[in-house]
């Protein structure tokens, strides 16, 4: 066996880890990968390994039907919400933007018209968005509660915060 110089320099190797390459190492050199089997012919990946065995059949039923289970199905619900969220303050922000530049060339008669649509599309806007992002902490919160994986449990969205970003 050659002489490995990350041996030499740090930490050893663990003799469990020194063990199993030499044991790999012999089976390669014997032949090992030309006997195999299943040799040349495609893995079957159709079933996970990671689902309890209690669940495969219903996995694969829901598979076969094309729905999933219910909390993948609230999140997308989750992500189009957001997505029309995000739409309506992009639209939102562009009228403003528009009667903005049209307040350099307007008259004073036209300017505080223009004033007062600007005020007038800001509070419509931010009780219509107040609302919409309550109704996606509420799905947020319905995601949260049937997500098995805590580890995909998403955050709550702060109102206040969102709602001054967008009419900033």
């Amino acid at each position: 066996m050659p002489l490995d110089i990350s041996s030499l320099v740090g930490e050893p190797l663990p003799p469990w880890l020194i063990i199993a390459e030499r044991r790999i190492q012999e089976w390669i050199e014997d032949g090992g990968p030309s006997r195999l089997s299943n040799k040349g012919q495609p893995l079957d990946l159709t079933e996970n390994p990671f689902v309890p065995s209690e669940l495969r059949m219903a996995h694969r039923v829901m598979k076969n039907a094309d729905i999933a289970p219910d909390w993948i199905e609230i999140g997308r619900e989750v992500e189009t919400h957001l997505g029309r969220c995000r739409e309506s303050v992009r639209a939102f922000g562009h009228a403003q933007r528009h009667d903005r530049l049209g307040l350099g060339t307007a008259t004073a008669t036209q300017a505080e018209a223009i004033q007062a649509r600007l005020a007038l599309r800001r509070d419509h806007f931010v009780a219509a968005h107040r609302t919409r992002l309550a109704h996606a902490n509420f799905l947020i919160d319905r995601f949260n509660t049937a997500c098995p994986i805590a580890g995909l449990h998403r955050m709550r969205l702060d109102v206040d915060r969102e709602l001054a970003a967008a009419v900033a």
